[in-house]
C-alpha cells in the first residue's frame, strides 16, 4: 500500500501473473485500478483471467506459464517452442492442443528429447491425460496429483480448452496448507 504506483508497476511486471493475481486484491481499489491500467496489456489480461477463479480452486492455483503446441508440431519445433518460453517449474510437460486449444495430449520433456527431430508430437504424446476443471477444489487437485504421481496437472474449461497448469509447487503448497488447517 505504501509503495508508489510506478514502483509497484515495476515490481508487478517482474512477478508471475499467478502471484500478482493472488496479491492484487489486497490493494485499495483505486490503486488496484490505476496500477492495472498501467501494466502491459498481455500481463493485465493474464491477471484478469486468473482472478476469475476463487483462490482455493484449480483455476485459482493454476499458472499460465506453460508450453502448449499443436499436434502437427515436430519434436524439433516443440523444442524451439520451449526455449525461453517458461521457467523450470513448468517445463516437465508440454501440452498438445488442437486448433481450438482443446487438450489432446501431453509429452514429457524426456520423450521430446528422445524423439527424432522430424517426428510429429502426435506420434509419441500420451493421449490419456489426467486433467481437472477450473472450479475443482484445491484439495481434490492435490489428491489427484498424489494418486497419479503427477508433477503438474492441466486445467481445462467445459469444452476441454487448456486454461492453465497447477504445478507441483502449488500442489505442495495446498498439501501443507491443508495439513496446517487440520492440525
Amino acid at each position: 500500500e505504501k509503495m508508489g504506483e510506478a514502483r509497484l508497476k515495476d515490481v508487478i511486471e517482474e512477478m508471475p501473473a499467478d502471484a500478482v493475481a493472488d496479491i492484487i486484491d489486497f490493494l485499495p481499489i483505486q490503486k488496484e485500478t490505476s496500477v492495472m491500467m498501467k501494466l502491459d496489456r498481455d500481463l493485465a489480461a493474464d491477471i484478469q483471467q486468473l482472478r476469475k477463479f476463487p483462490e482455493n480452486t484449480a483455476g485459482g492455483r493454476m499458472t499460465l506459464n506453460f508450453v502448449a503446441v499443436p499436434e502437427t508440431f515436430t519434436a524439433d519445433e516443440t523444442l524451439k517452442a520451449i526455449q525461453g518460453a517458461v521457467n523450470a517449474e513448468t517445463i516437465e510437460y508440454v501440452y498438445v492442443v488442437d486448433d481450438d486449444d482443446r487438450l489432446r495430449g501431453v509429452c514429457s520433456l524426456y520423450a521430446i528429447l528422445r524423439a527424432e527431430p522430424a517426428t510429429p508430437v502426435a506420434r509419441f504424446m500420451h493421449r490419456d491425460v489426467t486433467f481437472v476443471g477450473a472450479h475443482l477444489d484445491q484439495e481434490e487437485v492435490a489428491r489427484i496429483a498424489q494418486k497419479y504421481d503427477l508433477k503438474a496437472i492441466p486445467v481445462v474449461d467445459g469444452e476441454m480448452r487448456l486454461l492453465g497448469v497447477v504445478t507441483l509447487a502449488n500442489i505442495l503448497a495446498v498439501v501443507h496448507q491443508e495439513a496446517d488447517e487440520d492440525i
